[in-house]
Protein backbone atom coordinates (compact mmCIF):
# COMPACT_ATOMS: atom_id res chain seq x y z
CA UNK A 1 0.00 0.00 0.00
CA UNK A 2 2.79 2.37 0.95
CA UNK A 3 4.54 1.56 -2.29
CA UNK A 4 1.45 2.42 -4.29
CA UNK A 5 1.12 5.76 -2.45
CA UNK A 6 4.77 6.59 -3.13
CA UNK A 7 4.39 5.79 -6.82
CA UNK A 8 1.28 7.90 -7.00
CA UNK A 9 3.07 10.80 -5.31
CA UNK A 10 5.97 10.60 -7.78
CA UNK A 11 3.59 10.41 -10.70
CA UNK A 12 1.77 13.49 -9.42
CA UNK A 13 5.01 15.46 -9.16
CA UNK A 14 6.04 14.30 -12.58
CA UNK A 15 2.75 15.50 -13.98
CA UNK A 16 3.18 18.86 -12.24
CA UNK A 17 6.74 19.18 -13.61
CA UNK A 18 5.54 18.35 -17.11
CA UNK A 19 2.73 20.87 -16.78
CA UNK A 20 5.12 23.55 -15.51
CA UNK A 21 7.49 22.80 -18.34
CA UNK A 22 4.66 23.14 -20.79
CA UNK A 23 3.94 26.58 -19.35
CA UNK A 24 7.38 27.90 -18.42
CA UNK A 25 9.27 26.85 -21.50
CA UNK A 26 6.87 28.54 -23.96
CA UNK A 27 6.80 31.53 -21.60
CA UNK A 28 10.59 31.72 -21.69
CA UNK A 29 10.81 31.31 -25.45
CA UNK A 30 8.01 33.77 -26.17
CA UNK A 31 7.93 36.30 -23.34
CA UNK A 32 11.68 36.43 -22.79
CA UNK A 33 12.44 36.79 -26.53
CA UNK A 34 13.99 40.17 -27.44
CA UNK A 35 15.22 41.28 -30.85
CA UNK A 36 18.08 43.78 -30.75
CA UNK A 37 18.44 45.88 -33.93
CA UNK A 38 21.97 47.24 -34.17
CA UNK A 39 24.62 47.87 -36.85
CA UNK A 40 22.37 46.68 -39.66
CA UNK A 41 21.66 43.28 -38.14
CA UNK A 42 19.25 41.63 -35.72
CA UNK A 43 20.45 39.87 -32.59
CA UNK A 44 17.96 37.38 -31.14
CA UNK A 45 18.27 37.49 -27.37
CA UNK A 46 16.31 36.11 -24.43
CA UNK A 47 16.14 37.52 -20.96
CA UNK A 48 13.60 37.14 -18.21
CA UNK A 49 14.63 40.55 -16.85
CA UNK A 50 12.97 42.87 -19.35
CA UNK A 51 15.07 45.92 -18.50
CA UNK A 52 16.91 47.40 -21.48
CA UNK A 53 20.13 47.97 -19.56
CA UNK A 54 20.26 44.37 -18.36
CA UNK A 55 19.60 42.93 -21.81
CA UNK A 56 22.30 45.06 -23.47
CA UNK A 57 24.87 44.17 -20.83
CA UNK A 58 24.00 40.47 -21.04
CA UNK A 59 24.57 40.52 -24.79
CA UNK A 60 27.71 42.69 -24.52
CA UNK A 61 26.27 45.40 -26.77
CA UNK A 62 28.52 48.46 -26.67
CA UNK A 63 27.28 51.96 -27.45
CA UNK A 64 28.67 55.48 -27.48
CA UNK A 65 27.49 58.57 -25.60
CA UNK A 66 25.72 59.93 -28.71
CA UNK A 67 24.05 56.67 -29.71
CA UNK A 68 20.28 56.58 -29.44
CA UNK A 69 18.76 53.63 -27.55
CA UNK A 70 15.07 52.95 -28.08
CA UNK A 71 13.35 52.38 -25.68
CA UNK A 72 15.39 54.39 -23.20
CA UNK A 73 18.23 52.68 -21.34
CA UNK A 74 16.36 52.59 -18.02
CA UNK A 75 13.00 51.29 -19.28
CA UNK A 76 11.50 47.80 -19.08
CA UNK A 77 10.30 46.16 -22.29
CA UNK A 78 6.75 45.13 -22.97
CA UNK A 79 6.06 41.65 -24.43
CA UNK A 80 7.10 41.51 -28.07
CA UNK A 81 8.98 44.81 -27.87
CA UNK A 82 12.52 44.98 -29.28
CA UNK A 83 15.50 47.24 -28.76
CA UNK A 84 16.89 49.51 -31.47
CA UNK A 85 20.29 51.18 -31.27
CA UNK A 86 20.97 54.04 -33.67
CA UNK A 87 24.67 54.75 -34.10
CA UNK A 88 25.20 58.51 -34.04
CA UNK A 89 28.36 60.15 -35.43
CA UNK A 90 29.22 63.78 -36.05
CA UNK A 91 31.77 65.65 -38.11
CA UNK A 92 32.45 69.31 -38.80
CA UNK A 93 33.17 70.49 -42.34
CA UNK A 94 34.24 73.87 -43.72
CA UNK A 95 32.13 75.30 -46.53
CA UNK A 96 32.95 78.30 -48.68
CA UNK A 97 30.60 80.39 -50.82
CA UNK A 98 31.76 83.10 -53.21
CA UNK A 99 29.62 86.22 -52.84
CA UNK A 100 28.73 88.02 -56.07
CA UNK A 101 30.34 91.32 -56.99
CA UNK A 102 28.07 94.14 -55.83
CA UNK A 103 28.39 97.67 -57.20
CA UNK A 104 27.78 100.26 -54.50
CA UNK A 105 28.72 103.36 -56.47
CA UNK A 106 29.53 104.15 -60.08
CA UNK A 107 30.08 107.18 -62.26
CA UNK A 108 30.46 107.56 -65.99
CA UNK A 109 32.08 110.56 -67.61
CA UNK A 110 33.57 111.68 -70.90
CA UNK A 111 35.03 114.96 -69.63
CA UNK A 112 38.64 113.86 -70.13
CA UNK A 113 39.74 112.47 -73.51
CA UNK A 114 37.32 109.52 -73.66
CA UNK A 115 34.38 107.85 -71.97
CA UNK A 116 35.33 106.07 -68.74
CA UNK A 117 33.41 104.44 -65.92
CA UNK A 118 34.49 104.28 -62.29
CA UNK A 119 33.03 101.48 -60.18
CA UNK A 120 33.17 100.95 -56.45
CA UNK A 121 31.81 97.87 -54.79
CA UNK A 122 32.77 94.70 -53.03
CA UNK A 123 32.91 90.95 -53.38
CA UNK A 124 33.84 88.35 -50.88
CA UNK A 125 33.44 84.93 -49.37
CA UNK A 126 31.11 83.44 -46.82
CA UNK A 127 32.92 80.88 -44.68
CA UNK A 128 30.87 78.44 -42.65
CA UNK A 129 31.55 75.59 -40.31
CA UNK A 130 28.80 73.00 -40.53
CA UNK A 131 28.21 70.15 -38.12
CA UNK A 132 26.77 67.09 -39.85
CA UNK A 133 25.13 64.37 -37.81
CA UNK A 134 24.85 60.83 -39.14
CA UNK A 135 22.41 58.18 -37.97
CA UNK A 136 23.61 54.70 -38.88
CA UNK A 137 26.05 56.22 -41.40
CA UNK A 138 23.33 58.22 -43.18
CA UNK A 139 23.19 62.00 -43.00
CA UNK A 140 20.48 63.03 -40.56
CA UNK A 141 20.95 66.76 -39.99
CA UNK A 142 23.14 69.80 -40.68
CA UNK A 143 23.75 72.71 -38.37
CA UNK A 144 25.72 75.92 -39.00
CA UNK A 145 27.93 76.39 -35.95
CA UNK A 146 30.08 79.30 -37.18
CA UNK A 147 29.91 81.84 -39.99
CA UNK A 148 32.23 84.58 -41.18
CA UNK A 149 32.02 86.91 -44.17
CA UNK A 150 35.20 88.34 -45.68
CA UNK A 151 34.70 91.29 -48.01
CA UNK A 152 37.16 92.73 -50.50
CA UNK A 153 36.78 96.22 -51.85
CA UNK A 154 36.49 96.74 -55.60
CA UNK A 155 37.68 99.95 -57.21
CA UNK A 156 37.72 99.81 -61.01
CA UNK A 157 38.31 102.10 -63.95
CA UNK A 158 36.79 100.88 -67.22
CA UNK A 159 37.67 102.37 -70.59
CA UNK A 160 34.71 102.65 -72.98
CA UNK A 161 34.47 103.11 -76.72
CA UNK A 162 32.11 105.42 -78.59
CA UNK A 163 29.36 102.77 -78.36
CA UNK A 164 29.67 102.65 -74.55
CA UNK A 165 31.22 99.18 -74.74
CA UNK A 166 33.93 98.18 -72.27
CA UNK A 167 37.38 98.08 -73.88
CA UNK A 168 39.74 97.65 -70.95
CA UNK A 169 39.42 97.35 -67.20
CA UNK A 170 41.85 98.40 -64.48
CA UNK A 171 41.78 97.26 -60.87
CA UNK A 172 42.74 100.40 -58.98
CA UNK A 173 43.14 98.47 -55.73
CA UNK A 174 46.16 96.75 -57.30
CA UNK A 175 47.46 99.60 -59.46
CA UNK A 176 50.65 101.42 -58.54
CA UNK A 177 49.95 104.87 -57.11
CA UNK A 178 51.85 107.87 -55.80
CA UNK A 179 51.13 111.24 -54.24
CA UNK A 180 52.22 114.16 -56.41
CA UNK A 181 52.10 117.92 -56.15
CA UNK A 182 49.57 118.99 -58.78
CA UNK A 183 49.32 122.32 -60.56
CA UNK A 184 47.37 123.18 -63.70
CA UNK A 185 47.65 124.93 -67.04
CA UNK A 186 45.38 125.71 -69.99
CA UNK A 187 45.64 126.37 -73.74
CA UNK A 188 47.77 129.43 -74.46
CA UNK A 189 48.82 129.64 -70.83
CA UNK A 190 51.73 132.13 -70.79
CA UNK A 191 53.73 129.54 -68.85
CA UNK A 192 53.49 127.24 -71.88
CA UNK A 193 55.03 129.62 -74.40
CA UNK A 194 58.71 129.23 -73.54
CA UNK A 195 59.86 126.51 -75.91
CA UNK A 196 56.39 125.90 -77.38
CA UNK A 197 53.35 127.46 -79.04
CA UNK A 198 51.08 127.27 -76.00
CA UNK A 199 48.71 124.70 -77.46
CA UNK A 200 50.69 121.63 -78.55
CA UNK A 201 52.03 119.07 -76.09
CA UNK A 202 55.45 117.44 -76.14
CA UNK A 203 53.94 114.50 -78.08
CA UNK A 204 52.32 116.86 -80.61
CA UNK A 205 48.71 116.65 -79.39
CA UNK A 206 46.56 119.78 -79.22
CA UNK A 207 46.15 120.54 -75.54
CA UNK A 208 42.84 119.52 -74.00
CA UNK A 209 41.54 118.50 -70.60
CA UNK A 210 42.98 115.12 -69.65
CA UNK A 211 46.44 115.60 -71.15
CA UNK A 212 49.00 116.17 -68.42
CA UNK A 213 52.64 117.18 -68.09
CA UNK A 214 54.97 114.90 -66.11
CA UNK A 215 58.61 114.32 -65.35
CA UNK A 216 59.43 111.34 -67.64
CA UNK A 217 61.89 110.10 -65.03
CA UNK A 218 58.98 109.63 -62.61
CA UNK A 219 56.11 108.85 -65.00
CA UNK A 220 56.99 107.87 -68.58
CA UNK A 221 55.28 109.68 -71.43
CA UNK A 222 52.34 107.81 -73.00
CA UNK A 223 51.24 106.51 -69.60
CA UNK A 224 47.54 106.21 -68.83
CA UNK A 225 46.64 107.66 -65.43
CA UNK A 226 43.69 108.09 -63.15
CA UNK A 227 43.58 111.03 -60.73
CA UNK A 228 40.60 111.20 -58.32
CA UNK A 229 39.23 114.71 -58.35
CA UNK A 230 40.46 115.27 -61.90
CA UNK A 231 39.69 112.09 -63.81
CA UNK A 232 41.24 109.98 -66.52
CA UNK A 233 44.53 111.35 -67.90
CA UNK A 234 47.30 110.68 -70.38
CA UNK A 235 50.95 111.72 -69.93
CA UNK A 236 51.60 113.66 -73.12
CA UNK A 237 53.58 116.71 -72.07
CA UNK A 238 56.59 117.89 -70.10
CA UNK A 239 57.59 121.21 -68.60
CA UNK A 240 60.69 122.92 -67.33
CA UNK A 241 59.05 123.36 -63.91
CA UNK A 242 57.63 119.82 -63.79
CA UNK A 243 60.47 117.93 -62.13
CA UNK A 244 60.36 115.08 -59.64
CA UNK A 245 57.03 114.37 -57.97
CA UNK A 246 55.13 117.06 -59.83
CA UNK A 247 52.29 116.88 -62.32
CA UNK A 248 50.62 119.62 -64.37
CA UNK A 249 46.97 119.03 -65.27
CA UNK A 250 45.45 120.67 -68.33
CA UNK A 251 42.16 122.50 -67.83
CA UNK A 252 39.90 124.30 -70.25
CA UNK A 253 40.20 127.92 -69.10
CA UNK A 254 42.32 130.34 -67.15
CA UNK A 255 39.54 130.71 -64.57
CA UNK A 256 39.49 126.96 -63.90
CA UNK A 257 43.27 126.93 -63.55
CA UNK A 258 43.31 129.84 -61.08
CA UNK A 259 40.60 128.16 -59.03
CA UNK A 260 42.48 124.84 -59.02
CA UNK A 261 45.64 126.32 -57.53
CA UNK A 262 48.14 123.85 -56.12
CA UNK A 263 47.22 120.54 -54.49
CA UNK A 264 48.61 117.19 -53.42
CA UNK A 265 46.78 114.48 -55.34
CA UNK A 266 46.91 110.72 -55.56
CA UNK A 267 47.82 109.47 -59.04
CA UNK A 268 47.13 105.90 -60.18
CA UNK A 269 49.57 104.54 -62.78
CA UNK A 270 47.63 102.33 -65.20
CA UNK A 271 49.80 101.31 -68.16
CA UNK A 272 51.60 102.66 -71.18
CA UNK A 273 49.73 102.86 -74.48
CA UNK A 274 50.40 104.36 -77.91
CA UNK A 275 47.20 106.39 -77.59
CA UNK A 276 44.86 107.34 -74.77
Amino acid sequence: MASNEKNGFQQAWTAVAILCGMVVIPYYWIYAKVDIYVDGKVINARNIDRRVATILRANQIEFGPRDIIQPDFGQRLKPGQGIRIVRVAEKVISWQEVLPYTITNWTKTGNNLRLVEIQRGDYGQRLRQIKIQYHDQREFSREIIAEKINKNKVYKLILKNSKDQSVKEYDLTKAKSMWLTATSYYPYDPMCYPGGDGIHTRLGYILERGLVAVDPKVIPLRTRLYIPGYGYAYAADTGSAIKGKRIDLSLNTKEESEKFGKRTMKVYILDQAAYW
